[in-house]
């Protein structure tokens, strides 16, 4: 991670000195383009058991595009436990990975560092978040201002309980921690987000619609890359994903909160 993580405001904030405009889109939540990609047909019933045809429940899993960053949805769950497995179907779907881990340390380069965390809310277990991440530090980074560090990865929250959600909206932040930048580093998105050498932790953030009609909603980390110069010349120390959720049921809202931090061990 080292000068590298350090900018990956990977939340879908993609870095205006990345991909340039997509930026500030992505950090003001204006002028959103809600485009379907792909909608299919996905079966509930416990991946264990053999289903026929007759007995198996469906689900919708619709994915669209919004300001180039994917979101997703799962309409037609209806008990408790056909809510948890489209959770789970929409986790796999999202991403491949099996090792829970709130905290990786980054050790080497040229590999994709892996961790994820469930989370509950506290007032309610029903109410489900999870958050998925990776980190690859780019070999040679320290001395080539070519060559970058990337991260990226997804979140999803869930509602699990016998009733439905009057709508979920999904939260998303990215801080990052850096010493001995040469200058002041600045990412022209909103909200601004800048690490000098007296300032060393900056976050951005960004939300999604508050979606209702579905038991399940997703949305990726937007892969983001950044060389040395981009972070001038500093040390990134760590960077963190933190996550959240507001599911809403009745005239409550409760919000499970999940993160993996990617910490600096080379």
């Amino acid at each position: 991670m080292k000068k590298t993580a350090s900018v990956f405001l990977s939340v879908g904030l993609l870095l205006s000195i990345f991909t340039g405009s997509a930026s500030a889109a992505e950090g003001s939540n204006v002028n959103k383009e809600k485009r379907l990609i792909t909608t299919i047909q996905i079966s509930l019933n416990d991946h264990q058991r053999t289903a026929t045809l007759s007995d198996s429940q469906q689900a919708e899993l619709s994915v669209f595009e919004e300001n180039g960053k994917k979101i997703y949805e799962v309409k037609g769950a209806k008990t408790p436990d056909e809510k948890r497995r489209a959770f789970e179907i929409l986790n796999n779907y999202m991403e491949k990975g099996t090792v829970q881990q709130a905290t990786v340390t980054v050790n080497k380069t040229g590999y994709d560092f892996y961790g994820n965390e469930y989370g509950y809310s506290s007032a309610n277990r029903s109410a489900m978040g999870y958050t998925w991440a990776k980190y690859n530090a780019g070999k040679g980074f320290a001395n080539n201002s070519n060559v970058y560090d990337k991260t990226w990865g997804g979140q999803s929250a869930s509602w699990t309980g016998s009733n439905n959600p009057s709508y979920i909206k999904l939260l998303q932040s990215v801080t990052v921690n850096v010493s001995n930048a040469s200058s002041t580093l600045t990412i022209g998105w909103p909200p601004s987000y800048s690490v000098t050498p007296t300032r060393t932790s900056s976050t951005a953030s960004w939300s999604s619609d508050s979606t209702s009609g579905v038991t399940v909603l997703g949305a990726e980390h937007q892969t983001t890359q950044i060389n040395r110069d981009d972070v001038q010349r500093g040390k990134i120390t760590s960077l963190l994903y933190s996550d959240s959720a507001d599911v809403k049921v009745g005239s409550t809202i409760y919000r499970p909160t999940n993160s993996v931090r990617f910490t600096n061990g080379l």
